[in-house]
């Protein structure tokens, strides 16, 4: 599956298939000053992806 960056204006939101998803990359000279961090995160952004934010 392919994924689209949405709009230039919003580099961190991307499109995969119906599902829109945050995502960002750890840029690699922070990588290399800690290996542990991950390469990339990403999270959906369905509706029902979102109820961790209800506690708040």
């Amino acid at each position: 599956m392919v994924n689209k960056q949405v709009q230039n204006s919003h580099p961190f939101v991307v499109l995969r298939g119906n599902t829109y998803y945050f995502r960002y990359v750890t840029p690699t000279h922070i990588r290399k000053l800690c290996p542990p961090l991950p390469t990339e995160g990403k999270r959906s952004l369905r509706a029902d992806s979102l109820e961790w934010l209800a506690g708040f």
